[in-house]
């Protein structure tokens, strides 16, 4: 009898999709705890919250900031891509991007990356295919439908949060209302 269509290259077997496999999670977390990943994970002195509502809830909530998502941008000559992803993490992308003001930008590669939504109780973790470009932007990052999907994640842009289901529940990622502006 057929499990199903869905197949995880981890197990090399059918029943679930790679991208929800939570033994590939929990070895990739287990990986990270051991320091086998440090390229990947930035464990640099975490930003105090600005805001009294921001201590209030993380102290509400009593949970410990666990990482810190690197920002890559306002480097004109690249010299930060550099301290983050190293050029042979880079795969070559022919194909343009058509920016916002309709301009056409080269991407300078795509990189696989791993990505952690979500406090450590209730975090998910994929690999995710990032575009690296070399363009001014208004945004740090841009989370697009098919990395939505992949998490299964639900916006609330008015809420300034995020919701992505977990193993163990519902997982969020809340914006920081003072960035934003």
């Amino acid at each position: 009898m057929l499990k199903s269509n869905k197949y995880c290259r981890f197990h090399r077997d059918r029943g679930h999709m790679t991208e929800e496999c939570h033994h590939l999670k929990n070895e990739i977390e287990k990986l990270i705890q051991r320091g086998y990943l440090k390229e990947y994970v930035n464990q640099g002195p975490s930003r105090q919250p600005q805001d009294s509502t921001s201590t209030q809830t993380r102290n509400a909530d009593n949970l410990p900031i666990i990482g810190v998502i690197v920002v890559i941008s306002g480097d004109p000559d690249g010299r930060r891509l550099n301290q983050w992803i190293n050029n042979a993490q880079l795969r070559k992308v022919n194909t343009p991007l058509t920016g916002f003001n309709g301009e056409m930008i080269e991407p300078l590669g795509e990189v696989m990356l791993p990505l952690s939504l979500g406090s450590l109780a209730k975090r998910s973790t994929k690999i995710v295919k990032f575009l690296v470009v070399k363009a001014p932007s208004g945004y740090n990052i841009i989370f697009g439908r098919s990395s939505l999907n992949l998490f299964r994640a639900i916006v609330s842009t008015l809420h300034m949060k995020l919701k992505f289901p977990t193993s163990v529940g519902m997982g969020e990622a809340v914006g920081d209302e003072l960035m934003a502006r």
